[in-house]
């Protein structure tokens, strides 16, 4: 009877669908991403209101949001950054928040004063918190300041030093934004490794259910589906206990939930995010991943390598790994521990701490740390080992200690972000005391390292693995990789021919640039433009290439190409360096370029620098000294802008401000 009045309702092959569609149909067809089933994250909470409900509990709730939107936690009259020669300071104006920076001249006086509504927050701000803005364009910068709660005050944002020549802004990109919001879902972003860093205006505000339980687009049509049908008085009044079981299953079957996955795919869900060995490398996909591939249920080692680093010191010896502590260091702490190693699949894994739905008060955290703990070390509550161990008091007096984590996973300043203290998930027997682990340590940035890989076992080994490696450290700047690099790829393609090895051949390419091997970098890069996912960098560095062997014509001729098929996604550097090429040039359409560009990306200071130019050579003075002074507001390390601002204002007859700002930057004469 049922299936007939389904039947009526909605037709044959909805009521199929309804019944019969069981797992992974919806899910698995077609390559995953953002474009693959995925809805907004509120949708969720029409079903599930107490659960979303004590969701918003968590940070990663908060992870990401609007000003408007974020819960304000900031003291606006706590004293402003001060960063060199450089000020920060953030203020609130209604539902926005106003970022500003200056430069203190000779007299004390404010200078090359910049400032911007904020765009976004990052961080829950249960320690820390910093601050976006957005171009028209879609490119996303982390501004100078950030927001550290347990100290309670403003200071510079995480991975700068407390110098002038860090300041300026950060671009973010989507290895940053994979663990800091949900992934986005409409429009859908190019997440190809090589495609322009750009976002959307309309992005989801915080980590959301998805990230967990998998696209929920096929479980929300279903339910929705089901509820009209159990709503309908004929439907409902007929249906027997068998059938709403099957619906109920059906809807289930239709999202993922993480407590039916094995151990390692559990520990997975979390690992995507809060397992990073070394935030210098973060983001190292498989050669044939895009940067929002990775589903919740799918195996994490397919999706990315796991890569260390070891540090050197200045003597040439290796520093101790187990000083290094970072803010992201959960999962790979953890693993690290003897705990976690002798303990059986599933025994110990971040579910048995922490609950994923809900921030408990600290006495329920503890206590189910302690239930979890005993799990294992209960029969060793009378042992006489453990009475030796612990002289300073009694067994009976250690088990009847309702904190484990104070003792065994204290407290330690990270060594990325030293304004901040995390849980260290290494349990130990002993640890250091508190004046050693809690004590500030200078920012710094690595010296000589090593990269290598975390899960060294031959049976996870791939062909690939290397090439990974390499181009890592190529990303991150080293040069030293390039010859292992070279002779990685001839090896594979000797024995696979037919192998992807896109990107580290692109990798390639850009460190013999870097290099200034331009002829080699010329041979690796011209067949990647067949490629079409990296064909537009391919014609960026091409275009660098051409011009520093004097071949400014080809190389507008290979932006000219790029920037039609940017149709204006990310285009806003593209329109730069063409105006800079035209420029050099004299051709005429420089001023039009550079100006385009400015318009879609506000915060490139050499664009707003070269806008100056094009100003000054028109005449138009005033309007150089404007976009001048832009140029030295956002790069205060902008020297050429401050000449240039200086002699403009010079040219003004504006005198003494020309004298200022040339006083202010070392020297009297414009």
């Amino acid at each position: 009877m049922l299936v007939l009045l389904l039947v009526r309702t909605t037709g044959l092959a909805a009521l199929l669908s309804l019944l019969m569609g069981w797992p992974g149909t919806a899910q698995d067809t077609g390559p995953k991403g953002p474009e693959n089933g995925f809805v907004g994250d509120r949708q969720c909470a029409v079903c599930h209101a107490a659960i979303n409900e004590s969701f918003q509990t968590l940070g990663m709730s908060r992870s990401f949001s609007k000003p408007k939107n974020a819960k304000i936690i900031e003291d606006f009259d706590a004293p402003r950054v001060r960063d060199g020669r450089l000020t920060y300071q953030m203020t609130r104006e209604g539902e926005d928040l106003i970022f500003a920076q200056w430069q203190t001249d000779q007299d004390g006086q404010p200078i090359h004063r910049w400032q911007r509504r904020v765009d976004w927050i990052v961080g829950s701000g249960s320690t820390s918190r910093v601050y976006l803005v957005q171009s028209r364009d879609g490119s996303l910068y982390e501004l100078p300041a950030a927001w550290y709660t347990q100290e309670g005050g403003w200071g510079i944002k995480p991975g700068a030093s407390e110098t002038a020549s860090e300041a300026g802004l950060r671009q973010v990109t989507r290895g940053c934004m994979f663990c800091h919001n949900a992934i986005p879902s409409e429009p859908a972003v190019n997440d190809h490794r090589f495609a322009a860093q750009v976002f959307p205006e309309t992005l989801p505000e915080g980590i959301g259910c998805q990230r967990c339980h998998g696209p929920g687009g096929a479980h929300v049509a279903v339910a929705t589906e089901a509820q009209t049908l159990t709503r309908t008085k004929t439907v409902a009044s007929t249906v027997a206990p068998v059938e709403k079981r099957m619906l109920r299953d059906r809807i289930r079957s239709t999202i993922l939930d993480p407590s039916d996955l094995s151990p390692e795919r559990r520990r997975d869900v979390c690992a995507q995010c809060h397992h990073q060995p070394a935030v210098e490398l973060f983001g190292q996909r498989r050669l044939d991943k895009r940067d929002f591939e990775f589903v919740a249920g799918d195996v994490l080692d397919d999706f990315l390598l796991k890569l260390e680093v070891e540090e050197f010191k200045a003597d040439g010896s290796r520093r101790p790994q187990s000083a290094r502590f970072q803010i992201n260091h959960h999962a790979y702490r953890l693993e690290q521990s003897a705990c976690f190693k002798e303990s059986a699949a599933g025994a110990l894994e971040c579910t048995s701490c922490h609950d994923p739905h809900l921030k408990p008060d600290r006495a329920v955290t503890l206590a189910r740390t302690r239930t979890t703990c005993l799990g294992c070390h209960q029969a060793a509550e009378e042992s006489a080992e453990t009475k030796r161990e612990e002289a300073s008091f009694s067994a009976e007096q250690h088990f009847a200690n309702q904190d484990c984590v104070s003792c065994h996973l204290p407290r330690r300043r990270t060594q990325d972000v030293v304004h901040v203290v995390m849980t260290d998930h290494w349990i130990r027997r002993s640890v250091e005391p508190a004046e050693v682990r809690l004590a500030m340590v200078p920012e710094r940035q690595l010296g000589a390292i090593e990269v290598r890989k975390l899960d060294r076992s031959e049976e996870r080994a791939t062909p690939f693995d290397n090439l990974v490696i390499g181009a890592a450290g190529i990303r991150v700047g080293s040069t030293s990789p390039v010859p292992s690099l070279e002779r990685e790829i001839r090896d594979v393609l000797a024995v696979f021919p037919t192998a992807d090895l896109v990107e580290p051949t692109m990798r390639l390419g850009e460190a013999y640039l870097h290099q200034g091997r331009l002829e080699e970098a010329r041979a690796v890069l011209e067949p990647m433009l067949a490629t079409t996912e990296v064909a537009q960098q391919a014609r960026e560095w091409l275009a660098v290439v051409a011009v520093r062997e004097r071949r400014i014509d080809d190389a507008i001729a290979l932006l000219d190409t790029a920037i039609e098929h940017a149709a204006g996604v990310g285009a806003s550097h593209l329109l730069h360096n063409r105006g800079l090429f035209k420029h050099a040039v004299g051709d005429p359409g420089a001023c039009a370029d550079t100006k385009e560009s400015v318009e879609l990306d506000e915060f490139r200071s050499l664009a707003w620098y070269q806008l100056g130019r094009c100003h000054s050579d028109s005449g138009a003075h005033a309007a150089a000294a404007g976009a001048y002074g832009t140029a030295i507001g956002l790069d205060p390390n902008l020297e050429l802008a401050a000449t240039a601002l200086a002699t403009t204002l010079d040219a003004l007859g504006r005198k003494d401000e020309a004298r200022r700002v040339m006083q202010h930057h070392g020297t009297d004469q414009p």
